[in-house]
């Protein structure tokens, strides 16, 4: 099975990545996004070197600016920009 950094926006102190975990790809039924299987919040260990935004990155902004219809789910999202909605609100 193949293996995944666990916190893959984490910057790297070292030439090594940090802690990996499974990947494993299945398609959740009723909401038909992608999700990991194998998943295990329990492994996971925020702190201070966590980044939850991708702002920083000129690419992705650009992007941003692009007009498509895609969405996706922030479960540490907790903004009240009126672009945002819930995922409850698309199910």
């Amino acid at each position: 099975m193949m293996q995944v950094p666990l916190i893959p926006n984490q910057p790297l102190l070292q030439a090594e990545p940090g802690p990996m975990g499974p990947l494993q790809l299945r398609r959740h039924v009723r909401l038909g996004l992608l999700e990991n299987s194998a998943f295990d919040p329990n492994r996971l260990d925020f702190d201070i070197s966590y980044i939850a935004t991708q702002a920083a990155s000129p690419d992705f902004l650009e992007q941003l600016e692009d007009d498509f219809d895609a969405y996706g789910f922030d479960m540490s999202y907790q903004g009240n920009d009126p672009q945002v909605s819930w995922l409850s609100e698309r199910v």
